[in-house]
């Protein structure tokens, strides 16, 4: 389950002004919203604002293998009336590790479901998160960025279940690192300067030589206003309220995802052993021609 109203108030503490250089009230009325799809959370939205997205499921067949499709996913963005605020969730995307199958699948392919791609830490990952999201943007400055360790904790205490199971069948080396990291930006898109609050933080599944980012928002305003806009997202990120029947579904799931890690695993190590034993014969093949 996502913590990332936690995240953003790590967030501001790390990289906002204090609260004595805070901005006016906006003097907005919230209403309570309910996460559209499942019904998964309610968070209150100021009135009028726009909502697009919310929980979604990845297909397998559709996207070649399961490991995007092990876990609901929630993709939810809410924008004010002239779009220029916005409060986005971003939603947890798996990757396999180069290397993968013995090196079969190269970077950019794609293995049960999951894009080959390089492993990066949280920031580095926050920079992929903008430039993807924020193609059009130009004079991008980044302001302030920095890890999270208290986020790292939480990764940590979440996954505790996985990890002891993996270490009783592996040991260390096959347990899951964590990173988090928070990033704030400047940047001009389409002839306004906007300010932008980033977090994620970053899951590598070692076992199965795959990785995830989690956790991950975005809150933006424009530049000028956003310390006016600050008091808004404080009560967004407060007020968000999980659905307790749809919460104990999706825990049940860190099982079944454990259970899955190994099965991987185990499927790459078969690989990389028939591919080790072709090119052992074909070299003794060469060496007797």
């Amino acid at each position: 389950m996502w913590r990332w109203p936690f995240i953003v108030s790590v967030l501001l503490a790390l990289l906002s002004p204090t609260a004595s250089e805070s901005g006016p009230d906006t003097g907005l009325g919230f209403s309570p919203i309910n996460e559209p799809n499942e019904n998964a959370f309610t968070i209150l939205v100021p009135t009028g604002w726009k909502s697009q997205g919310g929980i979604f499921r990845v297909n397998a067949a559709e996207m070649g293998g399961p490991l995007n499709a092990l876990v609901a996913k929630c993709d939810l963005a809410f924008t004010s009336p002239d779009g220029m605020v916005m409060f986005h969730i971003l939603p947890d995307i798996v990757y396999a590790h180069v290397g993968i199958g013995g090196g079969f699948w190269q970077p950019g392919s794609v293995y049960q479901g999951a894009v080959v791609r390089q492993l990066e830490s949280a920031e580095q990952h926050l920079m992929s998160l903008f430039n993807y999201h924020h193609s059009q943007a130009g004079n991008a400055q980044v302001l302030k960025s920095g890890p999270l360790p208290w986020e790292i904790e939480a990764l940590r205490r979440a996954s505790a279940y996985s990890n002891q199971l993996l270490a009783q069948i592996g040991g260390q080396t096959m347990t899951s690192e964590f990173d988090a990291a928070a990033m704030m930006v400047e940047y001009t898109e389409q002839g306004v300067r906007y300010r932008s609050v980033m977090a994620t933080g970053i899951v590598n599944q070692r076992a199965a030589m795959t990785w995830n980012n989690t956790r991950t928002l975005e809150f933006r305003a424009p530049a000028a206003e956003f310390d006016r806009w600050r008091p808004v997202m404080d009560v967004m990120r407060y007020s968000v309220r999980f659905n307790l029947p749809w919460v104990l579904k999706e825990t049940n799931n860190q099982r079944e995802q454990a259970d899955f890690i190994m099965k991987v695993f185990q499927e790459s190590n078969r690989i990389d052993q028939e591919m080790l034993a072709k090119s052992r014969v074909n070299r003794e093949e060469i060496m007797n021609d």
